[in-house]
């Protein structure tokens, strides 16, 4: 089947006269994206929920550890927030809410100093591994 004269092979955009080399007026988006400037999935914020439980009497200990990775990370390349949470009813269960503006940006986090270090520690404050789950809004 030929391409559509819509394909991106054959628009005008793609195939510019020598008077539109100057000046290109944006593609259309595709069909059931929305608006013309709607973001496609890996363009959206990236949402991280990391959960920690502490072992018994290592409550303090985990909490100030993680508390201490906040300052620091709140200020990285792509950071949106980084926020800990800790449960009301469970002392040493705690939630960091994160956003980070790209995959990228989440995989230089989890490669940096303060990070590497905290995670050298966790076997001694931790009372099993830490449940990490990626998320991307949709709505």
């Amino acid at each position: 089947m030929p391409p559509s004269p819509a394909s991106p092979g054959n628009s005008p955009a793609s195939n510019p006269s020598p008077q539109q080399k100057e000046r290109r007026e944006p593609e259309a988006a595709p069909a059931g994206s929305g608006t013309p400037n709607a973001k496609s999935a890996a363009e959206k914020p990236l949402t991280v929920v990391a959960r920690f439980k502490s072992k018994p009497g290592q409550e303090n200990a985990l909490r100030q550890e993680l508390l201490a990775l906040i300052p620091i990370t709140r200020q990285e390349p792509g950071c949106l927030n980084y926020d800990l949470h800790e449960a009301p009813d469970q002392p040493g269960l705690f939630l960091f809410h994160e956003n980070w503006t790209s995959q990228q940006h989440l995989d230089d986090h989890l490669a940096r100093p303060h990070l590497t270090a905290f995670l050298g520690k966790a076997d001694a404050l931790l009372a099993e591994p830490a449940e990490i789950t990626l998320w991307r809004g949709i709505g």
